[in-house]
């Protein structure tokens, strides 16, 4: 696959946990939270 490709795919992933975790929900908070401190 093209690296670009890749890291537009990661980028947008990233783009969508940062917005749930922004959320009130929390349920998406934990992940994104959890998402933030594994990376």
């Amino acid at each position: 696959m093209n690296k670009l490709l890749i890291f537009k795919f990661i980028h947008i992933s990233f783009t969508i946990l940062e917005t749930l975790r922004l959320s009130d929900w929390p349920f998406t908070g934990y992940v994104g939270k959890a998402s933030r401190h594994r990376f």
